[in-house]
């Protein structure tokens, strides 16, 4: 986590040490097959293996955790909080299938399909830690689905140009296309170094306003957790955030660079965290925080 999550290990630090054990063996879990997908070249794995174990740990989980399990030293304590704090299954599920098209390189075509990416590969890891936290109100997992979406769109957009090296872009076509741009112009100008053009800057532009609804929308879910970690996880919604900020500032360049907070930002943001209001608005619909789209895509697994 310290390596490769420092806004979240920096955040965790104020977690109540009786969340800290559950949140890092559940990080343990989600980033080491994150990056088994991400960095196969790195770690000398073929993709045929990366993908056979992506198919074992399906079976694990679909067999009720039962099977002999893959990679024992994260399993055994992944099904232990698992089971202790009621993490349905559905959610490793749906992670899997985010991480599978990643190896499949499925095209993400509209918003929609970015948004079911995102909340396959990030809202899940959020709703395995409302699980921990002990939530049940249905608000606050909608929010929490958001704010995992807010999350995942930050990323994508500050790692495009890591992405395209990996072979990847997750870009929407339909929105490239509004926009007159397309993959292969995207990948040009990162082989150029060139940098964005205005039609690439629009594109970032409009899915940081994405983002940004999906913050606001995630963020009044905060104080429907347990007083103690409302801090920290808005410490961390709120510095991620800023990262669009800092994309901003940069021109929308992430083809040349990486937007990211500074340690006094972090600083920062504890302090203002600490005395910012939490408090849920007077919510008469849906409208606020509708139900995401993707959410009943995992409806029935168990």
């Amino acid at each position: 986590m310290s390596r490769h999550a420092k806004t979240f290990r920096f955040a965790t630090r104020f977690f109540p040490r009786r969340f800290r054990e559950p949140t890092f063996h559940l990080y343990a879990f989600f980033r080491t097959l994150d990056d088994l997908v991400d960095e196969p070249g790195e770690r000398d794995v073929p993709d045929g293996l990366v993908r056979d174990e992506i198919e074992h740990w399906r079976f694990w989980f679909e067999t009720g955790m039962t099977s002999p399990a893959p990679r024992p030293e994260i399993a055994l304590p992944v099904e232990q909080v698992f089971v202790e704090y009621r993490i349905p299954t559905r959610f490793a599920l749906s992670f899997l299938d985010g991480l599978r098209s990643d190896l499949d390189s499925v095209e993400r075509s509209t918003r929609e399909d970015v948004e079911l990416y995102s909340y396959q590969v990030a809202s899940t890891v959020g709703l395995s830690m409302a699980c921990v936290f002990g939530v049940s109100d249905q608000r606050t997992l909608q929010a929490a689905e958001r704010l995992g979406i807010a999350m995942q769109l930050t990323n994508i957009l500050r790692d495009i140009g890591g992405d395209l090296d990996r072979g990847r872009i997750y870009l929407p076509s339909d929105l490239m296309l509004k926009h007159e741009l397309t993959g292969r112009s995207v990948r040009q100008m990162w082989r150029d170094g060139s940098g964005p053009d205005d039609r690439l800057r629009a594109v970032v532009r409009e899915m940081i306003d994405w983002a940004d609804d999906h913050y606001a929308a995630g963020m009044t879910g905060i104080s429907g957790l347990p007083t103690d970690v409302q801090m920290p996880v808005m410490v961390a919604a709120r510095l991620y955030q800023e990262i669009l900020r800092e994309l901003e500032r940069s021109g929308c360049d992430s083809l040349r660079q990486r937007a990211r907070t500074t340690p006094a930002r972090k600083v920062l943001e504890v302090v203002r965290c600490t005395f910012a209001p939490r408090e849920l608005p007077d919510i008469q619909s849906d409208e606020a925080i509708p139900v995401p789209v993707v959410a009943d895509r995992d409806k029935g697994r168990e």
